[in-house]
Formats: C-alpha cells, sequence, structure tokens
C-alpha cells in the first residue's frame, strides 16, 4: 500500500501537533482563578492558608466536593467537610491544611470535585482519602496554596 505525499505529512504532523498543543495546556501559565467548566472557587494560586480556612465555591451543575492534599509528599487527597449552600449555585466549606504540627510554608493542593447532588456527595465520606481523583467527575484545576 502506496502513501501519497500528503497522507504521509498528515501522518507525520498530527502527532507532533497533538505533543505540541499538550505541552501548551500543560506548561502554560494557570490562571488566577480556577475554573472546570462551571466551577470557579475564591481562592487564588500562592495564596496564604491558616490550617482551618472557610472555602467558597460556584458550581453551576451538581454539588461540590473539596479535597485537599500536601505537594510535597504527593500525598493522598483528604476530603474535606460537605459543602453548604449559601444561595443559588454558591456553597462553602470548613476546608483543613494539615494539622497543628504541620510547618509554616507548607504548600497544598485544593481541588472542588462536582458530583450529580447532595447524595453522591454523602457518599464521599469526612476525613477518608483517595490516592487519585475520580477521572470521570468534572473538576476545577488544582490550586496550590501556601500554610501560614
Amino acid at each position: 500500500m502506496r502513501f501519497t505525499r500528503t497522507v504521509k505529512s498528515i501522518l507525520i504532523a498530527a502527532p507532533v501537533l497533538g505533543v505540541t498543543g499538550f505541552g501548551v495546556l500543560t506548561y502554560s501559565p494557570k490562571e488566577r482563578v480556577a475554573e472546570a467548566g462551571t466551577i470557579t472557587v475564591n481562592s487564588t494560586l500562592g495564596d496564604e492558608v491558616q490550617r482551618v480556612e472557610l472555602v467558597n465555591c460556584d458550581v453551576t451543575q451538581g454539588w461540590p466536593v473539596m479535597v485537599v492534599r500536601d505537594i510535597r509528599s504527593k500525598g493522598p487527597w483528604w476530603i474535606q467537610s460537605k459543602c453548604e449552600p449559601e444561595g443559588s449555585n454558591r456553597y462553602k466549606a470548613r476546608v483543613h491544611f494539615g494539622n497543628d504540627k504541620t510547618s509554616p510554608g507548607t504548600k497544598y493542593q485544593m481541588v472542588v470535585l462536582s458530583v450529580a447532588d447532595s447524595a453522591a456527595a454523602a457518599k464521599f465520606e469526612v476525613g477518608k482519602t483517595m490516592e487519585d481523583l475520580p477521572i470521570h467527575l468534572p473538576h476545577s484545576d488544582p490550586i496550590e496554596v501556601v500554610r501560614k
């Protein structure tokens, strides 16, 4: 089977362009507010946080579940307190960044997952951990924050 010059060019260029596009998306500067479709979080990259913070988010579809992990250890994602509605599409939750022994300067990532409803959110037990984020759920981009 012989390919024309045009077909050969496409077969060579397509993977290269795909990898280039992935690199641009992966390594381009992050926005200061995490958004994943319909999820917006009020915290921004580099914010300093206390051990416990009240975090607000807007989710236009579904119900939010907040998770946090220590960046250094690439540890598990810790499921945070249940999100409470604060009006149309706005929610809040108490989020813990470490414990009383956590040293200042520790960096964390926070992500908001969007599940179907409050019943689905209840399946995420507060204080439990997940090794990976569920790939089938919409979620915000990770927001990096620093412990005061």
